[in-house]
C-alpha cells in the first residue's frame, strides 16, 4: 500500500466502538458494586469490590467523556506531525519523534511515540496521558501511547501511516537511529 505523506488525514471518532467500552464499564462497575454490597451472595468482597468500583467507575466516566467528544476529528496526521486530541491539544512534529514502536498488553496493541524529553515537557498533555505516563514507562511503554480504540481506523493502518510520515520527515526508518520494534508488557 502506497501512502501519500503530502496529504493531511483527519480521523474521526467511532462512537460505536466506545459504546462497547461504555457497556463493559457499566457491567464491571455493577459487578464490583454487587461484590461490595451483597456479601450474602459473594461473601466479604470489600477488598475487591471497592477498588473495582473505583477503577471501573473511572473507566466508565472516561468512556462517557470520550463518547461525548467522539463525533468530531480525533486524530490529524499531516506532513508536519500528528495531533491526537486524546493525548494533547498541540501537534507533535515528526522531527521530535525519536522512536516509534508497538507495545502490547493483554491482547491490546499501542503505538508508542518516543519524543524528545525537552519537547514533551512543553507539550500540554491531557490528564489521562499525564496520569498514566510514568506507569506505562515502567512497563516498557516509554513514550506517548496512541491506540486505535475509539477512532475509525485499524491498528495496522494507523501504524503504517505514522511510520510512513516519520520516514518522509526524517528519512528511512528501521536503521540504527530509528528502530521500529515490538514490545510485550511483562507479566500482563
Amino acid at each position: 500500500m502506497q501512502i501519500d505523506t503530502s496529504q493531511t488525514l483527519e480521523i474521526k471518532g467511532s462512537p460505536l466502538k466506545l459504546i462497547g467500552l461504555l457497556l463493559a464499564g457499566i457491567v464491571m462497575t455493577g459487578l464490583s458494586a454487587a461484590i461490595t454490597f451483597l456479601p450474602a451472595v459473594f461473601g466479604p468482597g470489600l477488598i475487591f469490590g471497592i477498588p473495582g468500583m473505583l477503577f471501573f467507575g473511572a473507566c466508565t466516566c472516561i468512556a462517557v467523556y470520550r463518547l461525548i467528544i467522539s463525533s468530531g476529528v480525533m486524530v490529524t496526521i499531516s506532513p508536519a506531525g500528528i495531533l491526537d486530541l486524546r493525548i494533547a491539544r498541540e501537534m507533535i512534529p515528526w522531527s521530535e519523534v525519536r522512536e516509534v514502536f508497538v507495545w502490547s498488553s493483554s491482547g491490546q496493541k499501542f503505538i508508542i511515540l518516543n519524543v524528545d524529553p525537552e519537547f514533551e515537557k512543553t507539550l500540554g498533555l491531557g490528564w489521562i496521558p499525564r496520569m498514566t505516563r510514568s506507569a506505562n514507562a515502567k512497563l516498557g511503554a516509554d513514550g506517548l501511547a496512541i491506540a486505535p480504540t475509539g477512532i475509525r481506523i485499524g491498528f495496522d493502518d494507523l501504524f503504517a501511516l505514522i511510520c510512513a510520515h516519520v520516514a518522509a520527515a526524517q528519512g528511512p526508518w528501521g536503521g540504527a537511529g530509528h528502530p521500529v520494534r515490538h514490545v510485550d508488557a511483562p507479566g500482563l
